[in-house]
């Protein structure tokens, strides 16, 4: 099974002699591995998908020297490719999100 968006599932799990079906709810977390803030309105936020479901949300944006670039909270967990209004150029960049007691990190492009 492919998850391509975030957000919350219920997975059905049914053997096979029929002894009965397991149900499981599952929270799907997805993480841009890139985006392109360039005005065409696709792809102009990192914004994660599936974390509506938390209560608690941060999200730090980091250069590949570790400078903080963004560090946005609740429903403002995304970045539109600045810092201090000035744009950044086309890189990696790394996250780091923590969403109520689970931690992620990982890393993404901008690309312009």
């Amino acid at each position: 099974m492919k998850l391509s968006r975030g957000g919350a599932y219920s997975i059905y799990i049914r053997d096979k002699t029929n002894c009965g079906t397991i149900n499981i709810d599952y929270l799907h977390i997805v993480m841009p591995a890139f985006f392109t803030p360039n005005g065409d309105n696709y792809y102009d936020l990192f914004i994660p998908e599936g974390i509506e479901s938390f209560n608690e949300i941060e999200l730090s944006i980091y250069d590949r020297y570790g400078k903080l670039l963004k560090f946005a909270g609740g429903s403002d967990a995304s970045w539109d490719g600045t810092f201090l209004g000035a744009p950044m150029p086309s890189d990696d960049y790394w996250y780091n999100i923590k969403l109520d007691t689970l931690n992620r990190k990982g890393h993404f492009s901008l690309k312009r």
